[in-house]
């Protein structure tokens, strides 16, 4: 089974480090998006594929 989720890109005028004390930020969304689909596999493995090319992760490795 695959799932699917897309987002808008965003751009943070003012306030970027401040929601995280609830305080309050401007900011829009933008016309790009990042899509991702995601599928259960028998491999164990992370397989990210993308524009900008390819990463696979084993098991207790890290970027």
């Amino acid at each position: 089974m695959k799932s699917k989720a897309s987002a808008p890109g965003k751009v943070i005028l003012f306030g970027e480090h401040f929601v995280v004390y609830g305080i309050k930020s401007i900011l829009c969304s933008i016309n790009k998006r990042v899509t991702v689909t995601a599928e259960k596999t028998n491999e164990r493995k992370i397989s990210i594929n993308s524009e900008i090319g390819k990463l696979v992760l084993e098991p207790n490795e890290s970027i």
